[in-house]
């Protein structure tokens, strides 16, 4: 138990000290609306995985994390969020990014997982895109070893435009 305990203060220590999506840019609506009509413009070039990391980069950099209030999950459109300056929770981010790689024509299927999180005992969403070496996960909330949760994790649901799966 006291394992557990530990290992909770250390990552919400680390989350504290490295930021972890609380940091957003100024004017980040008219940065991201300026990136999307150059991304729009490129859009003739060769979509590869480099491609989709620099977009999703680009789109958690823009955004801000903010929890919603206990006993509220509103689960943000796309439009909903741009509307609100950029700012939500992991599955407002997650819909952002899947947006943006929607309206971008992104070639590669995309699904959002919703994942039941075994060491903050709460759920997350995160975004997979799959490459033709295959799928990659993309956290819509970096923190440092994030990559140890997700493995951890049990994926609750996961679906696309058109379906849904597990």
């Amino acid at each position: 138990m006291m394992v557990i305990m530990n290992k909770k203060l250390l990552i919400c220590g680390i989350a504290l000290l490295t930021g972890c999506a609380f940091y957003q840019p100024n004017n980040a609506k008219f940065k991201y609306n300026k990136q999307i009509k150059e991304w729009q413009y490129r859009q003739q070039q060769e979509w590869n995985e480099k491609r989709v990391d620099t977009i999703i980069s680009y789109c958690i950099k823009m955004s801000r994390y903010r929890l919603e209030p206990k006993g509220v999950d509103h689960w943000q459109t796309y439009y909903e969020f741009l509307d609100n300056n950029l700012i939500g929770d992991c599955e407002d981010i997650g819909a952002f990014i899947k947006g943006t790689l929607y309206i971008l024509k992104c070639p590669f299927p995309v699904r959002m997982k919703a994942l039941d999180y075994p060491i903050y005992s709460e759920d997350h969403m995160i975004i997979s895109v799959k490459f033709p070496h295959g799928w990659k996960d993309y956290n819509t909330v970096p923190m440092p070893l994030d990559f140890i949760d997700i493995s951890l994790s049990d994926v609750i649901v996961e679906w696309d435009y058109t379906n849904i799966y597990n």
